[in-house]
């Protein structure tokens, strides 16, 4: 079978979430199947050096790589009334993007066609808004949250004043977000088969009456190495690594739960060598929050590859991250190491396998994941408990074989589902 991968840029494996569990995807699916790649580039900034490095290597593993660049047509005034017409949606100032996406799917069907392969598979939300118009070869998308869903995170957590300006802000954000739902819902409707990482995007598709919605798994690489034996931590510093780049819809929610946290853990853990280890991009996090750079706690590092020495050297995975999201891959890596991990209880509706106290340790509240940070400090045992039931958790549903397998199976049930549909069409 020839599938062809549409992506937002070349799978990256150390940039961590799409990146990680798309190279793993294609990793595990080109011994079985001829793979190529289409990259719509420019959409995000990006490093053109890295991507030339990623794209050599996929195209001496013999996959084809085509690069696309990400060039919308100019928005002015009212010109794109009859895109806005077609999708039955009102124009709005910041909602010109969703259109410019939209418009991608030209020249991607122009490549499609040109490739022809069996099965088209869309990489997030923004490849899927690509490929929207594209109905002559059957479709899979692998789906976490939508734009409107971080848009409503962004409000979430934004807390905006109570004057006149504010209000209209938020009702013109609200706005924006069911617009952005609405398109989603018309773009994902023409796919044979949507994988959502949580159930409770599966969810959200049948009741939007958006058809062959399935769970799929997030798959990390097994990189074959396991957290050492663990020792009181009493004598060391106890060692707290949190990872992901602090510029995502979902990471910059864990900032100011993170700074009310800070007076507490010193409390706690008075007269204990505690350090917490911030790795990942940093320079774009939120400037009101600047202020966390010279904490004595706290030790920006920036970002470090490979990152599983990382994982391996701390004492504790930190992921205090209250959006309510998609999958946390840097729990599932974390997993994967038999490293113990410390969430928030919103990491439960991406990972449905999560138990609090079996596999991780979850609280809602501030005070409650400083607890949880004392109690792996008090007790090694648990900590190493929780970091073999983890390594479970990872080889039962992530693995790359296990994810690969299942989704494998997905594609193919796809493709039969669009065979059978052109049938009834014919028959019509």
């Amino acid at each position: 079978m020839h599938i062809l991968f549409v992506a937002p840029t070349l799978p990256d494996p150390f940039t961590g979430g799409g990146g990680n569990w798309l190279s793993v995807y294609i990793d595990q699916l080109k011994s079985r199947h001829k793979i190529s790649i289409v990259a719509v580039l420019g959409k995000h900034a990006y490093d053109k050096a890295r991507i030339s490095e990623i794209q050599t290597k996929l195209e001496a593993a013999g996959i084809g790589v085509t690069i696309l660049p990400f060039t919308p047509p100019p928005v002015t005034g009212w010109k794109p009334w009859r895109v806005l017409k077609k999708l039955t949606l009102l124009a709005l100032g910041e909602y010109w993007q969703v259109l410019a996406d939209c418009s991608c799917a030209p020249t991607l069907n122009a490549e499609v066609n040109k490739l022809k392969p069996d099965v088209l598979f869309c990489a997030a939300h923004l490849s899927a808004y690509f490929a929207h118009d594209i109905d002559n070869f059957p479709k899979v998308a692998c789906l976490a949250e939508g734009f409107f869903v971080n848009r409503r995170t962004t409000m979430k957590f934004n807390i905006l004043g109570t004057d006149l300006k504010s209000i209209l802000r938020r009702k013109k954000e609200l706005f924006i977000s069911y617009l952005e739902e609405h398109a989603e819902i018309l773009a994902l409707r023409k796919f044979s088969l949507l994988g959502f990482m949580g159930m409770h995007y599966v969810r959200w598709a049948e009741l939007k009456k958006i058809p062959n919605a399935v769970l799929v798994s997030t798959p990390v690489p097994d990189a074959g190495m396991v957290k050492a034996e663990f020792h009181s931590t009493k004598s060391k510093c106890f060692r707290i690594l949190m990872i992901g780049h602090l510029h995502s819809t979902s990471n910059k929610t864990q900032l100011p739960l993170l700074a009310e946290m800070l007076p507490d853990i010193e409390r706690r853990f008075a007269g204990i060598d505690v350090k917490i280890r911030i790795v990942g991009n940093n320079h774009l996090m939120p400037k009101e929050f600047d202020f966390l750079r010279k904490h004595p706690l706290l030790d920006f590092v920036g970002p470090k590859y490979p990152a599983e020495t990382e994982f391996l050297s701390a004492d504790v995975i930190f992921v205090p991250v209250p959006a309510e999201t998609g999958s946390r891959v840097r729990i599932i890596q974390a997993f994967s190491l038999g490293c113990p991990v410390v969430g928030h209880d919103a990491n439960q509706l991406g990972i449905a396998e999560i138990l609090d106290g079996g596999n991780i340790l979850l609280s809602g509240t501030s005070s409650g994941l400083v607890d949880k940070l004392f109690a792996l400090y008090s007790d090694p045992e648990l900590a190493k408990r929780l970091g073999a039931s983890g390594r479970k958790t990872y080889e039962a549903a992530y693995t790359p074989k296990y994810a690969s397998e299942v989704m494998e199976y997905w594609i193919q049930e796809a493709v039969e589902r669009f065979k059978a549909e052109q049938q009834r069409i014919v028959i019509r």
